[in-house]
């Protein structure tokens, strides 16, 4: 797949997209800017800033002199490396065969690595855990108080089935739960349940390149550690938006 077409499903231009990196200043800044992304996920995902590096890089080998060259190969290896970095320090993840790939592959392998785990966390999530309920309802029901207040009055004039009702009445302990589990931290199963009913182009790319060992790391408790109180309460209104979904007309 060509990496100057590549927006992935939730790409967004912003405001320094038309960067030209021909020295390590705008280098420094995209790289605080990621650093922040990785610190403050649900504040600062929406912006896929590897895709604005690599259309900068792009744009800079198509128009630069021979002269240049030098620099600006040593600019891409520069942001690997601290690619790299980053995954190793905040989610365990070490890419044992990136030295051996051609730099096509390389910017590649980074990208999908930080859409599946920054750009789609929130998606990630969400699906992980309408999965979970999905393949454990009975039993999550079965350890979860029957509530008879106005919410769940209002609840089953437009959800029918019970076990629902019940799960949108806990849902913050629902979700703590999960998050509780150690089943969800084996990384097939994990990898699995990031996708719920529809195609995910970085799921599948991180499944294949984790079976494939160049993607190694059991990276499932630093990832759940990324996710914040505030993070939860923004993942609980989506996953119950998402169970209601299906009662509306």
């Amino acid at each position: 797949m060509s990496l100057d077409v590549f927006k992935g499903f939730d790409y967004e231009p912003n405001e320094i997209e038309n960067e030209i990196f021909l020295s390590d200043v705008p280098l420094q800044l995209m790289e605080e800017n990621i650093k922040l992304q990785f610190q403050e996920p649900l504040e600062h995902r929406k912006n896929d800033l590897v895709q604005t590096f690599l259309n900068n890089f792009i744009y800079t080998k198509n128009t630069m002199t021979e002269d240049d060259e030098y620099d600006v190969e040593n600019i891409n290896a520069k942001f690997i490396s601290f690619m790299c970095e980053m995954f190793s320090t905040y989610l365990g993840i070490g890419l044992p065969t990136i030295e051996d790939m051609s730099e096509e592959q390389q910017q590649e392998l980074i990208h999908y690595i930080y859409r599946f785990f920054i750009i789609n966390i929130k998606r990630n999530f969400v699906n992980l855990i309408l999965n979970y309920i999905e393949e454990n309802k009975e039993y999550i029901c079965e350890n979860l108080p029957k509530k008879k207040d106005v919410t769940v009055l209002s609840l089953k004039k437009v959800v029918t089935d019970i076990d629902d009702i019940t799960i949108i009445s806990n849902l913050p302990e629902v979700i703590k739960n999960i998050f509780n589990d150690p089943t969800i931290h084996d990384v097939e199963t994990f990898l699995s349940m990031c996708e719920f009913g529809e195609s995910n182009l970085e799921a599948e790319y991180i499944n294949e390149h984790y079976d494939s060992f160049d993607i190694t790391g059991d990276f499932t408790e630093k990832y759940c550690d990324m996710i914040d109180e505030d993070f939860k309460v923004n993942i609980e209104c989506r996953v119950r938006n998402k169970i209601l979904k299906k009662y509306k007309k």
